[in-house]
């Protein structure tokens, strides 16, 4: 974001219920869908908004998480199976879809303009807009899911610093009836592991070991993962969180808008559960831990994800 773009309102989806969502994050990663599947619904959020006359982008979207299930995998049926004949039936591959229910809170960021200042403090909570997003919402997916209910959209303008001390109240009035958990970055535990000399697929692998623990309350240990903090109430889990170039970007027939392609491998790290009916009371709590935004490191050809404050 550059320093000419200003926060100008929040869009908050209170306990999105998404069916059927695409659980295969990457080839690696099974369970909460690669984090570029919600910032792409951000990002088409801004395109409908550009249509009905916002100069907003969004710079940021937070995931909070109530529930997650996997389906029983479904096979990805091979094309002899839909009538094809003379066809060599390859491996039945399992396809994972999921339910989850989330609350996204969605940043946009506009020039800092009388003009545009006056329009949002006039007409973004309206109910004509409102309707048109709820209505948007419910004809798009997420994270390859239909999304099929919320509570309640909020639109909420933020030319004002106030404005943020109402949108953090808003949030924590909606915890004692909705727990859930902040997800979060935490690309630092693998680079703290790299500079120590450890493999950093070996260190990734750590963060989802189990071992066997007993606690002072226990007679016999049980088995623990060390992914979850107790005392904090968090977890650490592998996420899908961009890619990594493997060539350099070029020009291809059938491309959208011209725009140039590169073939890429997905880019797998650690992400954090943090619980947010505890964090979200706490004085090291601020929005910038948990808007995720895109970003493209140059020198190692990297399409990543991560929060403005990491």
């Amino acid at each position: 974001m550059t320093s000419a773009l200003e926060t100008m309102a929040y869009v908050v989806i209170p306990s999105l219920q998404v069916r059927d969502f695409n659980a295969e994050a990457n080839q690696y990663v099974v369970g909460i869908p690669s984090i570029t599947g919600f910032t792409g619904f951000g990002h088409g959020l801004e395109r409908y908004l550009q249509t009905l006359g916002w100069s907003l982008a969004v710079e940021g979207v937070a995931v909070m998480l109530h529930e997650l299930e996997l389906h029983a995998g479904h096979p990805k049926c091979p094309a002899a199976l839909q009538g094809a004949k003379d066809f060599i039936n390859p491996p039945i591959i399992e396809e994972i879809k999921g339910d989850l229910r989330v609350t996204l809170v969605i940043r946009l960021v506009g020039e800092d303009s009388d003009a545009l200042v006056t329009q949002v403090e006039n007409s973004f909570s309206t109910p004509a807009l409102r309707l048109a997003l709820t209505q948007w919402i419910y004809s798009n997916p997420c994270c390859g899911g239909s999304c099929q209910d919320m509570k309640g959209l909020r639109l909420i303008p933020a030319t004002e610093q106030q404005d943020d001390e109402y949108l953090l109240a808003m949030l924590q009035r909606l915890q004692p009836q909705d727990k859930g958990f902040w997800v979060v970055p935490r690309y630092d535990l693998l680079l703290q592991h790299q500079l120590e000399g450890q493999d950093v697929l070996d260190a990734l692998f750590d963060t989802q070991r189990r071992t066997q623990q007993k606690l002072e309350s226990q007679t016999e240990p049980r088995w623990r993962r060390d992914a979850w903090i107790r005392n904090e109430k968090r977890w650490l889990v592998p996420l899908a969180v961009g890619y990594q170039a493997i060539e350099a970007p070029q020009q291809r027939e059938g491309v959208r808008d011209g725009a140039r392609h590169v073939y890429a491998e997905p880019l797998t790290s650690i992400g954090e559960l943090v619980y947010a009916t505890h964090w979200l009371w706490q004085a090291d709590f601020t929005f910038e831990h948990v808007f995720w935004v895109h970003r493209y490191d140059a020198q190692q050809q990297i399409y990543f994800v991560t929060t403005l404050a990491f």
